[in-house]
């Protein structure tokens, strides 16, 4: 048996033996042991290789939910390879499919490896389900002890081996890389949103990360990531999200399946998807080799590019933020997003009353329905979005509404996806959703609490991440600061696609200056903060004055004539870190175009009227630069070490560039 397929770069050859996937930047090398697929050998660029000799207790890259120790024999029922985009939801790869049958264990076991074309990782995917005679009690060891029962309970909690990297650790530091939940208690300039950790102890003894999203393995040369495609964050465990094992002996392994053997019955459960992502060691080819990877696993189309108003961010009381979603006010709302230039206004939490009970529009907010805020909506060039709770409208509730008032964004809150069930219930709801719309609806997830929702690596094949509130006064925890806005956004963009977050933007002259330095912004600046993620206006926008509306309007005009490249770009953090006091920003890079896009900032308590800026890809490069508002144009020189000068003169102030130069090196 001989299986090939190639895409391009992307190749996968299954020879019965020996599976080798490549994408013409990593191969990953497995062999088929009879109890499963087993790595034994990753390359990046034909150049760096990374391998160990496994000893016996490693018969593949997974140990079953339901066993300790060792996988039994397993039957290689079926394999194949194909060319997909998984029904438009990923970009187009070579999938390769084996079925496997463990027959002693009752289980059946499908192992997926997803290969790009000139992708720097690849990604793996296994899913599980019950063969005829599968138990699983779990609730013995509670009234007697046997080895048996202690082996369920210990299994019962999950925790399993789910992939594995055969990484020696000998000269090579750990980065270990998470993100937080719960943006709704942790507005604060010292409560970072991402946690980055280095060790570059040696490693004497086995190490476990039980935080992160990610771990690398780096030397002076290359390193080598394994990233769990999961709903865990830094301060959220999740369903089963596991944990880093990094092993002296074994290499870089990942635990934890995201499906419990209770949970486990005769359907298709997914694991928890692995990526396997190479770099260079340089920090620009860290960054830039995750969010390359991220933009195909969770690829951007036209329909992702809109600028968004949302009805819940002015308002302060109960009835008031339900009243704000309103008929009355979403046709004021409708008129000055089209004033703006917003896109899409988002009719939040109200619509439905002032309960949870029923999902249509109360006719004492609507009196007709969707019907005249649609028809509004249509005339003014303006779209509309609509908020409802992720779990327990059905989908025919969520297809009702959307058909009715032809919305094309979800934003999904109140989520708990706390067992293996609800989290496939929903995707499964949701994926329904999106492929009966024909991909013409985005899901805004909502983030903001830390329940066991949808996490930073989680879904957004459907949309993006509805990252936090931020709003003038109350609750005091979600209070509007700039600042710290910017510095989550900032450090989102170094290991995440931003594009795929909403980025709020606040009307600074209702925020309470008590609890908020917003005062010492400018709108323009505030809303500059949010362009290279997608730009959340999460206020009631016919509240602005005139003097708003004009500081706004313009940069908007501006921001429209490259947005389209912004979405096709890669967008890094450069500066130092926000902190109120720094120069910051982001660089929308094109990579081989020769041209790219900033949004600098000159932070309020900053003294220093030039700053100079790291970029090493443009070492020896003179920049022919724009101003995208005021269509100033000049020269800057980037140094044979990389440095950049740039200037501006008052502090709390930014600029919007584009810069063009001759081929810039990869």
């Amino acid at each position: 048996m001989t299986i090939e397929k190639k895409l391009e770069t992307a190749s996968v050859v299954f020879d019965g033996t020996t599976l080798l996937a490549d994408t013409g930047q990593i191969r990953r090398t497995w062999c088929w042991t009879g109890r499963g697929f087993l790595t034994t050998e990753i390359k990046a660029f034909s150049t760096a290789r990374w391998c160990l000799d496994h000893d016996d207790s490693r018969d593949a890259d997974w140990l079953l939910p339901v066993v300790e120790g060792q996988n039994p024999e397993a039957t290689l029922v079926n394999a194949v390879a194909v060319v997909s985009d998984d029904d438009g939801f990923t970009s187009t790869h070579v999938r390769f499919t084996a079925e496997l049958h463990y027959s002693e264990a009752r289980l059946a076991v499908r192992f997926e490896v997803w290969v790009y074309p000139q992708a720097p990782g690849i990604r793996v995917h296994l899913s599980v389900r019950a063969l005829e005679g599968f138990q699983w009690d779990g609730s013995k060891d509670r009234l007697e002890t046997t080895e048996k029962n202690l082996l369920e309970a210990r299994r019962g909690r999950g925790c399993q081996r789910l992939d594995m990297l055969p990484i020696s650790f000998e000269g090579r530091k750990r980065r270990m890389i998470g993100y937080h939940a719960d943006t709704q208690n942790r507005n604060d300039p010292w409560l970072d949103i991402l946690l980055e950790a280095e060790d570059g102890k040696p490693l004497l003894y086995p190490y476990v990360c039980e935080w992160s999203n990610a771990l690398c393995a780096e030397d002076g040369a290359w390193g080598v990531a394994m990233v769990k495609e999961s709903h865990k964050c830094v301060n959220q465990r999740g369903v089963d999200t596991g944990l880093f094992l990094c092993d002296p002996e074994c290499g870089l392994e990942s635990y934890g399946w995201g499906i419990r053997p209770p949970e486990i019955d005769d359907q298709w459960r997914p694991a928890w998807a692995t990526w396997c992502i190479v770099y260079a060691s340089d920090e620009r080819s860290r960054l830039r080799a995750f969010k390359t990877f991220d933009r195909l696993r969770y690829p951007l189309t036209e329909r992702d590019i809109y600028i968004q108003a949302n009805t819940w961010g002015s308002s302060q009381g109960f009835k008031q933020h339900r009243d704000a979603a309103a008929e009355e006010n979403v046709l004021r709302e409708i008129d000055s997003c089209a004033d703006l230039g917003i896109d899409v206004l988002q009719i939040d939490d109200g619509w439905q009353g002032d309960g949870y009970e029923e999902w249509k529009p109360v006719p004492p907010r609507y009196p007709d329905g969707w019907g005249k805020v649609s028809d509004a909506a249509r005339k003014a060039g303006v779209s509309l979005g609509l908020w409802m709770a992720a779990i327990p409208p059905s989908l025919d509730d969520m297809v009702r509404n959307i058909e009715q008032g032809g919305f094309v964004s979800l934003k999904l809150d109140f989520a708990v996806l706390n067992t293996r069930r609800k989290i496939d219930d929903l995707i499964d709801k949701v994926r329904a959703l999106v492929l009966g719309r024909q991909h013409h609806l985005r899901i805004n997830w909502d983030l903001t609490e830390v329940d066991a929702r949808y996490g930073y690596f989680f879904a957004r094949e459907f949309g993006c991440i509805y990252l936090e509130n931020r709003k003038p006064a109350l609750p005091v925890t979600v209070v509007y600061r700039p600042g710290t806005v910017l510095r989550d956004l900032w450090q989102i963009s170094r290991y995440c696609n931003l594009l795929k977050f909403q980025g709020s933007i606040q009307n600074i002259d209702t925020v309470d200056k008590r609890f908020s330095d917003a005062g010492a912004y400018t709108h323009a600046y505030c809303t500059a903060i949010a362009l290279m993620s997608t730009p959340l206006f999460f206020c009631e926008t016919h509240l602005y004055s005139d003097e708003a509306r004009a500081e706004i309007r313009p940069l908007l005009a501006a921001y429209k004539k490259v947005r389209k490249d912004i979405y096709r770009g890669l967008v890094h953090p450069i500066g130092d870190k926000p902190d109120g006091a720094s120069w910051t920003g982001f660089e929308c890079e094109l990579p081989g175009e020769g041209w790219g896009i900033f949004t600098l900032f000159r932070e309020p308590a900053n003294r220093e009227t030039t700053y100079v800026y790291r970029l090493p890809h443009l070492a020896g490069k003179t920049l022919r630069m724009e101003n995208l508002i005021n269509g100033n144009r000049w020269n800057a020189t980037v140094d044979e070490g990389g440095l950049a000068s740039f200037l501006i003169e008052v502090p709390g102030d930014f600029r919007f560039l584009v810069y063009s130069c001759d081929k810039v090196s990869e």
